[in-house]
């Protein structure tokens, strides 16, 4: 759980530096800065699976694919769920 909370938190923080770089009207910035977080996110997972867990790069960068294809599909089921509760409310 302190390993999952540390990579979350990790995340965070990429995506707020992301959001503080977008402030600006120019779309090549903001894409650049989607670029970079992303990079930077993917960079961050395979280094802190390497770090917690050991192993070869090829295995940590499995690992972390893994756990983000993962994480994007509980969080597309969950948005999907509340986007689904609101409009069945409404």
């Amino acid at each position: 759980m302190y390993f999952a909370f540390h990579l979350q938190a990790g995340l965070f923080a990429i995506g707020s530096v992301s959001m503080v770089l977008r402030w600006g009207d120019s779309e090549v910035m903001d894409g650049i800065a989607d670029l970079a977080a992303v990079a930077a996110a993917c960079w961050y997972l395979v280094v802190a699976f390497r770090t917690a867990y050991g192993g070869t790069w090829g295995r940590a960068t499995g690992r972390a694919a893994f756990v983000g294809i993962a994480y994007f599909v509980s969080y597309a089921i969950a948005l999907g769920s509340l986007v689904g509760l609101a409009l069945f409310a409404a």
